[in-house]
């Protein structure tokens, strides 16, 4: 009997524990085949999104466009709620393109040399150039004519106190017409050049209005391709300097200089001695009309809602988004130094954050937190934020209900177990949440305790929300066409998912919602980089009627120290008129650690109250 009932308890126990292998057993089967689903998925989501079919993503393009209803449509087979009447998706515009207006004009009066007649008593005749075959007008430029004007030839338009070396100091261009040559005196085109800073066709533009200069005439260097003009297009964020800018052949150019002084002479003369050598034209008058037109193209924000599954808290909101769009064929932005252009795919930069949010949204949607959640899909982060600062600004809930942001930008690198969590000092709550994650997931976690940043958290710090940046780190592919979907670690980023699901269940079920903290700002010497100066201010690049609008200043800065403040717009810096980012950065350029700056801003709900302040510039 007890052989027996010992037999039978063991035939029991071993049936029970059969049935709990097979069971085990069966689980582990499936969760193999669901991680294997998940990685498949990710690895598909990128392979379209970073495609030849979208070229790119870049914001304004038909690529784009395809992305973002392929998002939409991925939030509503998961069955997020649509924010508006009319779907998921946010419409905006951004500039894509430039192109020839009908009023182009261009006529000069000059001396046409005779044999045998002293070049000073040679008669005077009118040339006309026609647009687009002898001249062009450049993607920076404004509408605007300049009738019957002098020409000054200006060098290489750079002005630079640190250097000595300051081609208006002997010349008089007010009113008159600037005729510049593009680069710069050191023709090796050497990076790490003293004058590399002041190559750009926008920082001469800007010099040159800022010196009195009516419209400014650019002129290639002497070689082959010489007389090639310039592409017009958007020229970085599509903004104008306020007055006419065109490019000429040089072979054309060359007919404005007196026999004694000829463009080749002057232009050898400051390469040879590295000083400027500036001087007006004589008996050379120029009447000069240019009409571009900017091409603007809509763009979008995606956007989805979950409702919390608590009644009290479902009308506090958690965000957690990526930006879609990259660099298109690489125009804007781009490292790439190859001559002929290529689709710059950004399969890290962002499809891996996009579709690391994808299987965040199908996961919170199994197990929705307390709180409810926005999942928010960014365009044109690559021209400066603008779609998640127009989200912000055109937000489908009250700003005061979202109690934090999770940003995933770049987190398809996971490599040696290392993750970078940047806003660490956005909330007092933060601190203990990454403790638990470096515990929890086994992961060697670096932090920055910063809110602004490189990417789209910036415009949700800026509202006083606090944020997080889960990110894996730059690579060599940054920016470049090689950023390409067999380089992404799929694993990885199911890793960084679930991490994000952590933070997203924490604090969406959490009592209490996590209290904001403005960072303070220590000032770091910075390397690189075209200014000497810091500031602590952060530009909104978003168009503005009236000058610059700061969307923050950094706390402890040089900016909060002489009282800027979040939303003031910037419309003078000295003696320089401040219209965007670019006069900004040109304004910056003129001045040295300890130099004060005189600013004035306007203010208020209007944007009518007109405040001079003194800030004393900060070291970088």
């Amino acid at each position: 009997m007890i052989r027996r009932n010992f037999s039978s308890r063991w035939l029991s126990l071993l049936i029970v524990l059969s049935i709990f292998s097979l069971s085990v057993g069966s689980a582990k089967k499936k969760d193999a085949k669901g991680h294997e689903a998940r990685l498949k998925q990710l690895q598909q989501r990128v392979q379209y999104l970073a495609s030849d079919e979208l070229e790119g993503r870049a914001a304004g393009t038909e690529g784009a466009t395809k992305a973002a209803h392929f998002l939409a449509e991925q939030l509503a087979a998961l069955g997020y709620q649509k924010p508006w009447d009319t779907g998921y998706l946010q419409e905006f515009s951004v500039v894509t393109g430039a192109k020839l207006g009908p009023n182009n004009q261009l006529s000069v009066k000059v001396v046409v040399p005779r044999p045998g007649v002293p070049y000073e008593k040679s008669l005077m005749r009118t040339l006309r150039w026609k647009v687009d075959k002898d001249w062009r007008p450049l993607g920076l430029s404004s509408d605007s004519l300049v009738t019957d004007r002098p020409i000054v030839f200006c060098g290489y338009g750079i002005s630079s106190k640190a250097l000595k070396f300051d081609e208006y100091q002997d010349v008089d261009v007010k009113g008159k017409v600037a005729l510049i040559l593009r680069g710069t005196p050191d023709t090796t085109g050497n990076p790490h050049s003293k004058f590399a800073r002041f190559a750009s066709l926008r920082y001469k533009a800007i010099n040159a209005r800022e010196h009195g200069a009516a419209a400014v005439v650019f002129v290639s260097h002497e070689g082959d391709s010489a007389d090639v003009l310039l592409k017009l297009e958007v020229q970085g964020l599509g903004k104008a300097v306020g007055i006419p800018v065109i490019h000429l052949k040089r072979s054309l150019a060359a007919k404005l200089f007196p026999p004694e002084k000829t463009l080749f002479m002057a232009e050898q003369e400051i390469n040879r001695t590295q000083q400027p050598h500036s001087f007006a034209l004589p008996r050379v008058r120029i009447t000069l009309q240019t009409d571009v037109d900017f091409v603007k193209s809509p763009t979008y924000n995606v956007v989805g809602i979950l409702p919390g599954s608590d009644p009290q808290l479902q009308q506090q909101y958690l965000v957690v988004g990526a930006h879609y769009d990259h660099l298109g064929w690489g125009k804007y932005g781009s490292l790439y130094r190859g001559k002929e252009p290529k689709i710059h795919y950004g399969a890290d930069d962002n499809a891996s954050g996009v579709v690391t949010v994808l299987e965040i949204a199908r996961r919170l949607k199994e197990n929705p937190p307390k709180r409810s959640v926005i999942v928010a899909f960014f365009g044109a982060e690559e021209m400066g934020l603008l779609g998640s600062k127009y989200l912000v600004e055109h937000f489908p809930v009250p700003l005061d209900h979202v109690v934090m942001m999770l940003n995933l930008d770049m987190v398809g690198r996971l490599k040696n177990n290392r993750l970078t969590i940047m806003g660490a000092g956005t909330s007092s709550a933060w601190t203990g949440l990454i403790d638990s994650i470096k515990h929890r997931f086994g992961l060697e976690i670096s932090t920055t305790a910063d809110g602004f940043g490189p990417s789209d958290h910036a415009s949700f710090y800026a509202k006083q929300i606090p944020v997080l940046f889960l990110f894996t780190g730059l690579h060599s592919d940054y920016h470049r066409p090689s950023d390409t979907w067999k380089k992404l670690n799929y694993e990885g980023m199911l890793r960084v998912a679930d991490v994000a699901v952590f933070i997203l269940q924490t604090v969406g079920n959490a009592p209490e919602r996590p209290a904001f903290v403005k960072v303070k700002q220590t000032q770091q010497r910075r390397r690189g980089g075209p200014l000497k100066i810091y500031l602590g201010t952060i530009p909104d690049y978003a168009d503005h009627p009236k000058g610059m609008r700061i969307s923050g200043v950094r706390e402890g800065s040089p900016a909060e120290q002489g009282g800027l403040q979040e939303g003031d717009v910037i419309i003078r810096i000295g003696d320089v008129r401040i219209h965007d980012i670019y006069d900004f950065m040109y304004a910056l350029s003129q001045y040295n650690p300890g130099d004060t700056l005189r600013i004035t801003v306007l203010r208020g709900d209007l944007e009518d109250q007109q405040v001079t302040l003194k800030v004393v510039a900060g070291d970088r």
